[in-house]
């Protein structure tokens, strides 16, 4: 009867097998787009919004700031996978 052992991978080798030059144009690819297109294009959205006065119930600003956070943060994590390259 064979026995069936099953290889511990830690997490830092999973990364590197993902992380190879594929990936890593694909993520350089994402940050580019996040950063020159989609939070430029949020932050003019955002603005128009904020002048368009009262901020708690401007269903756009509200909107808009989420967005803004969720862009943010995307971009710091593939900013710290691009810098552990």
């Amino acid at each position: 009867m064979k026995t069936r052992t099953r290889r511990r991978v830690s997490a830092s080798a999973r990364y590197e097998e993902l992380h190879d030059g594929a990936r890593h144009a694909q993520i350089r690819a994402e940050f580019e787009h996040l950063v020159k297109v989609e939070r430029p294009a949020m932050v003019q959205v955002v603005s128009w919004a904020a002048g368009n006065g009262d901020r708690s119930e401007n269903g756009d600003y509200i909107y808009g700031k989420k967005r803004l956070r969720e862009i943010d943060r995307r971009i710091r994590f593939l900013s710290k996978r691009l810098e552990s390259r």
